[in-house]
């Protein structure tokens, strides 16, 4: 998956998010929060997103085009982000 500049494949991501998962197990936090913190740390553009708007509709893209054939996204496709 590509975003402006950050590349990131399937198995980085699920490498990241794993190593998240473990943290946020040990301060009881969510599997949510695994997967968004592994994101950032894959993709760091998506933190210098300045608007909060924009870069909660970015995730939300980046969700959904993730979960496309997971039956829970939706058929809207993946901008480009600079």
């Amino acid at each position: 998956m590509r975003i402006g500049d950050d590349a990131v494949t399937y198995a980085e991501l699920n490498d990241a998010i794993s190593a998240y998962g473990d943290v946020m197990d040990r301060h009881g936090m969510s599997q949510d929060a695994a997967f968004h913190a592994g994101l950032i740390n894959c993709m760091p553009g998506l933190a210098r997103i300045e608007s909060a708007t924009e870069r909660n509709q970015v995730m939300s893209e980046v969700v959904a085009w993730l979960s496309r054939e997971l039956g829970g996204g939706d058929s809207r496709r993946l901008r480009a982000v600079s």
